[in-house]
C-alpha cells in the first residue's frame, strides 16, 4: 500500500481541476472526490457516458442489474443537469457511431491530464468508467499497446475476475450490487483486487479498520468516501461506502459480513 502525501484539504473552486475544467474534450477533472484526490497528490480525469443502453446502441454496462440501474447516480446531483446529461449523450454517440474519433480524442485527453499533472508536481490517474462498465484493456489502443506505463488507471467493475485482463497499471475494484455477488466478491479478494459495498453509515463506521476472513488471508475493511484513490488501499481491501443519492436499501448490504462469510462456506463445499 503506499501513503498518499499529507496536505491541506482543498476547497472544490480551489481544486486544480476546476481550474482546468474546460481544457480536456471527453473527461472531466472535476467531482465531489477529485479535491480529495488532489489533496493527496494526484490528478483525476473521469470519463462519463450513459450507462447501460440509456444512450442507445450497445449496454455500456453487461452486468448491470435491474437494481443498480434503478439507483444508478449517473442520473443524481448534479449529474441530473441538462448539460451534464447532454454531454454525456454527445460522448456517447461519439463513442458508438465514430469509434476511431472518439478513441483519438480520449487518448488525447489523457496524454493531456498526464501534462498537466507533471507541469502541477501531481501524479495523474484517468478512471473511465465514471458511469459505464467497458472493459478498456481490450477497448483503449494505449492500454493495449502497453505504453501507458506513466498514468494510473483505476475502475470500479461489476464483471467477473475471469472476464478482465485490467494489467499492471489498471487498478479495478469490483463492485458488489446483491448476495449473488458474494462469491465474486470472493474471488476479486483473494487475488488481491478490491470490493466495494454500500452499508448504513453505522455499519461502515463500526466495521472501519477491522478484518474479516475470506481465505487464505484476511481482508481488511476501509472507509471508501475518505478519497477516490482505490489503488492506495491495501491490496484485497473491502472498501465501505455509505450510502448516496437516493439509495437507502437493495444496493445497501448492512450484514457484509455474514454475507462474506456464507459465501466463503459455498466456495469451500
Amino acid at each position: 500500500m503506499r501513503t498518499p502525501a499529507k496536505r491541506k484539504p482543498i476547497h472544490h473552486s480551489d481544486s486544480l481541476g476546476f481550474k482546468y475544467r474546460s481544457v480536456l474534450k471527453l473527461m472531466t477533472m472535476v467531482n465531489g472526490k477529485t479535491p480529495k484526490g488532489e489533496a493527496a497528490g494526484y490528478l483525476t480525469g473521469i470519463l462519463y457516458l450513459h450507462p447501460h443502453t440509456s444512450g442507445g446502441g450497445k449496454t455500456l454496462c453487461p452486468h448491470s442489474t435491474p437494481g443498480c440501474r434503478e439507483m444508478c447516480l449517473a442520473g443524481a446531483g448534479l449529474s441530473a443537469l441538462p448539460r451534464q446529461q447532454g454531454a454525456k449523450s454527445w460522448r456517447t454517440d461519439l463513442w458508438n457511431q465514430y469509434p476511431e474519433a472518439f478513441m483519438r480524442l480520449l487518448e488525447a485527453d489523457i496524454e493531456h491530464l498526464a501534462d498537466i499533472a507533471a507541469n502541477e508536481g501531481m501524479k495523474p490517474v484517468v478512471r473511465l468508467n465514471g458511469s459505464s462498465d467497458v472493459r478498456w484493456e481490450f477497448e483503449l489502443p494505449m492500454l493495449r499497446r502497453g505504453d501507458a506505463h506513466h498514468i494510473t488507471f483505476m475502475d470500479y467493475t461489476a464483471y467477473p475476475l475471469h472476464h478482465r485482463r485490467p494489467g499492471p497499471h489498471y487498478h479495478l475494484t469490483y463492485s458488489v450490487k446483491g448476495l449473488e455477488d458474494m462469491e465474486r466478491a470472493i474471488g476479486y479478494l483473494r487475488a488481491g483486487q478490491s470490493v466495494t459495498v454500500v452499508v448504513p453509515e453505522d455499519i461502515k463506521h463500526e466495521l472501519v479498520g477491522q478484518e474479516v476472513d475470506v481465505g487464505p488471508c484476511a481482508a481488511p475493511f476501509v472507509d471508501g468516501d475518505v478519497h477516490d484513490l482505490r489503488f492506495l488501499d491495501p491490496p484485497g481491501s473491502i472498501v465501505l461506502l455509505k450510502p448516496k443519492g437516493w439509495i437507502r436499501n437493495g444496493l445497501m448490504r448492512p450484514h457484509i459480513v455474514r454475507e462474506l462469510a456464507i459465501a466463503r462456506k459455498k466456495l469451500a463445499a
